[in-house]
């Protein structure tokens, strides 16, 4: 998989930076979880402070450019995004645990 931030804009007053990332995936189609792990390795931040607002794939490629805002601290992240953001990875991460579980546990 290879990541590469296309944009960024630095955003002082709230505290974030707004980055415009483009992501090549070779084997499956790509889900929020996997694309928020990949720009958190590239970044060197914890998981908890990206949103990832948009996804839009490349019609007939395997690369997706995501819209994604990067916070300083969870505070600031809860006060400025809606909330169905927030819900909506959250939902996807408990989603995403069981799977991760069964895999463990079948090694």
């Amino acid at each position: 998989m290879e990541v590469k931030v296309v944009e960024t804009k630095e955003n002082k007053t709230i505290g974030r930076k707004e980055l415009t990332v483009e992501i090549i995936y070779d084997q499956k189609p790509l889900t929020r979880i996997d694309a928020i792990k990949e720009i958190a390795k590239l970044l060197k931040v914890g998981e908890n402070l990206i949103i990832l607002r948009k996804m839009n794939n490349v019609f007939g490629t395997r690369k997706t450019i995501c819209d994604t805002h990067v916070y300083s601290d969870e505070k600031t992240l809860k006060k400025f995004e809606p909330k169905y953001l927030v819900k909506r990875i959250e939902k996807s991460r408990e989603k995403a645990k069981p799977k991760e579980e069964s895999k463990e546990g079948e090694q």
